[in-house]
């Protein structure tokens, strides 16, 4: 007699995702992403949509977008990716506070201590609103914080950045072999230091531009080149959609 087997049921297998089941995916996503809206309580710009909801079904975590304008912000499309789990930001509490995720130990402290010094609350230090007359300070606060060194947790995100990083290096060599073209119709990586990647297309001029600045003659150039730009951003998000249909993520589990 043979015992310790189960007799009568047979174990089920997990479902091996289809062509169909991931073009439904495909679809829930893009309904996700129709109701994101950023900090102003804006939607995302019809023009970068495509390429967010391509990202994100490949692996990779978008925190901010846009898809070029003439009249304000830059004239390239964009979208900022980073790796999951960024630590938490400096003073939770505080309304109207600026963006400073915790970077080095005690670097709460650190920042009390110089405001302290100056006469000012943290609170007043970190103000939005007081953004452009405290910026000094706050540097020095920074300088007196990295003589702590840096968190673990940071050291650990910027390590999975890297790897982010990486990772898209090699997604963009992929399509670039599979669709040569000019320099400006092809996406791009520009390094935001150990924390942020920017991927964009256009030129590097565009995306460093400041389009309020512009003259008549310079916005009108630029008009006539965004177009092409955001055709560009949509072509790789074409590329991005039927790599995953085909053959699921890029970045696997």
């Amino acid at each position: 007699m043979v015992t310790g087997l189960t007799v009568g049921r047979t174990p089920s297998l997990p479902l091996v995702p289809t062509r169909e089941s991931r073009e439904r995916e495909w679809q829930d996503r893009e309904q996700q992403v129709d109701g994101t809206q950023d900090a102003l309580g804006l939607g995302l710009d019809p023009g970068i949509k495509f390429a967010v909801v391509g990202l994100q079904a490949n692996g990779f975590h978008t925190v901010q977008s846009c898809e070029g304008h003439s009249n304000r912000g830059c004239g390239a499309p964009w979208v900022d990716i980073e790796a999951p789990g960024v630590p938490k930001a400096l003073f939770e509490g505080f309304p109207n506070k600026l963006f400073y995720i915790r970077t080095y130990n005690q670097e709460e402290a650190a920042f009390r201590q110089v405001a302290q010094a100056h006469g000012l609350t943290a609170e007043a230090l970190m103000d939005r609103g007081n953004g452009d007359t405290t910026g000094d300070l706050r540097q020095e606060a920074l300088v007196l914080a990295a003589k702590n060194g840096e968190t673990p947790e940071y050291q650990a995100w910027v390590g999975r950045n890297h790897s982010v990083r990486g990772t898209l290096e090699h997604l963009l060599s992929d399509y670039q072999a599979a669709h040569p073209g000019s320099e400006d119709g092809q996406p791009h990586l520009e390094i935001w230091g150990p924390e942020k990647v920017r991927l964009y297309t256009g030129t590097q001029a565009d995306l460093d531009s400041h389009t309020w600045e512009m003259g008549a003659a310079e916005r009108a150039s630029l008009e006539q080149r965004l177009p092409r730009s955001r055709r560009a951003m949509n072509d790789f998000a074409d590329y991005l959609k039927d790599r995953f249909v085909s053959a699921g993520p890029y970045v696997k589990d």
